[in-house]
């Protein structure tokens, strides 16, 4: 079985589409406490995610340092990513931020997370960002899970 590990950024709606299919498995940041080796522990779960027959495919946060990790252990994977140089990047940021405030879950913990975002959201999405890494755009057409799986 061909298993996708897909890094998707923030809002593009990973868990909601987790939800309605499940064969596939949203891998969120938020489970793994921040803690010595939790990066480790996290691909350790996915490695276990990957050997799952009834998964089709992971979807995890975008870090570099994750993008650093499964590179190191030779796990291949797509990146869905808003880019700085797109034309429509200040409208698909607006949109991803806005649909991160709207979600039901506003615990402190997310408030955090997303503060976090919003101060570091045009790094993350600088094309330098993902060196030779493959990214396939989020875009206003292209802005959703469900969308960039067709396209890939």
């Amino acid at each position: 079985m061909n298993k996708k590990v897909i890094l998707a950024f923030q809002g593009t709606g990973k868990t909601y589409f987790c939800s309605k299919n499940p064969e596939y498995i949203d891998l969120d940041f938020k489970e793994f406490p921040h803690v010595d080796g939790w990066l480790e522990d996290y691909v350790e779960t996915l490695k276990s995610h990957i050997q799952d027959d009834n998964i089709k495919g992971i979807f995890c946060n975008i870090s570099k340092e994750l993008m650093d990790k499964l590179t190191e252990e030779q796990i291949p994977f797509t990146v869905f990513a808003p880019l700085t140089n797109s034309e429509d990047y200040e409208d698909v940021k607006a949109l991803l931020l806005g649909r991160m405030v709207l979600r039901k879950t506003q615990t402190p913990q997310n408030v955090g997370w997303i503060e976090k975002i919003k101060a570091h959201f045009d790094e993350w999405c600088d094309p330098d960002f993902f060196g030779k890494t493959t990214v396939c755009p989020v875009s206003l057409r292209t802005n959703c899970i469900e969308e960039l799986l067709n396209r890939n």
